[in-house]
């Protein structure tokens, strides 16, 4: 038997945090391609800790359900699971870690398509216009961010943009210093962010010091009348997201062999 578990943060007290990942586990568990389809949280249930106890698959592939590599993913989730170097076998059972969604080869081309719809929605030439990725972050790992900031370099190679910088909600540089990076007076923000939640629809308004403006997923900036800003769709609220994640759960199930 095989199971698939996605491990995401999750939150204890925003239920849209966890509604994403729940809903492609529900997708995922109708398709009938796994034996076992569950989600699993940081901080919600069922958790990360005893999510392997409830299974009864001897092969399980673990996906981060998370936006890249960092403190999250490479020390808590493995710690919680009891996994070492990315593997866990123990008499009948073999487990695999994949690398996290958000690290997927396809994810800048994604990111570039969400930020070409935009341009296009909104009649903006892209050489005018600069893109800011906005990550989460974190200083408690030194990989935290490096996927961000990885997918902003690649995204200047697919579309031909004024400009392009990651930026962060809780590491440097932060969200705040995007005016002072970028010149363009318009400006297309993508929430690289998992699970959406509030730091899609107030935390990044709100740090960005920007009222709502006419048209979906429009905003005028309230410190700075020069500027454009439209926020796009978060890339990790997309139906390909359920592709990359059996494209990982895949070649990690091809790679895992279970004990004789």
């Amino acid at each position: 038997m095989r199971a698939l578990v996605l491990a995401a943060h999750g939150s204890s007290t925003n239920r849209d945090a966890c509604a994403a990942v729940r809903r492609l586990e529900t997708v995922l568990r109708h398709e009938g391609r796994f034996d076992e389809v569950t989600a699993a949280f940081h901080r919600s249930q069922p958790s990360w800790s005893r999510v392997l106890d409830s299974l009864r698959s001897e092969e399980v592939v673990v996906v981060p359900m998370m936006a890249g590599s960092g403190y999250f993913c490479e020390n808590v989730l493995p710690q919680e699971m009891v996994l070492t170097d990315r593997a866990w076998d123990r008499g009948e059972r073999a487990v695999r870690l994949t690398p996290p969604v958000g690290s997927h080869l396809g994810m800048p081309a994604l990111i570039a398509r969400l930020v070409d719809e935009d341009l296009v929605r909104l009649d903006w030439a892209a050489e005018r216009s600069a893109v800011v990725l906005v990550g989460h972050g974190t200083g408690r790992h030194p990989q935290s961010g490096g996927t961000a900031l990885a997918h902003a370099r690649a995204l200047k190679a697919l579309l031909p943009l004024g400009d392009v910088a990651a930026v962060f909600l809780d590491q440097q540089p932060l969200i705040e210093s995007a005016f002072e990076l970028l010149s363009q007076s318009q400006l297309v923000v993508v929430p690289f962010l998992i699970g959406g939640g509030e730091h899609v629809v107030a935390d990044i308004p709100s740090r960005l010091a920007l009222s709502i403006g006419e048209g979906f997923g429009s905003a005028v900036c309230t410190t700075d009348s020069r500027r454009r800003i439209a926020i796009t769709a978060s890339p990790f609220e997309q139906p390909v997201l359920k592709d990359m994640v059996l494209d990982l759960a895949d070649a990690a199930f091809a790679d895992l062999k279970v004990p004789v």
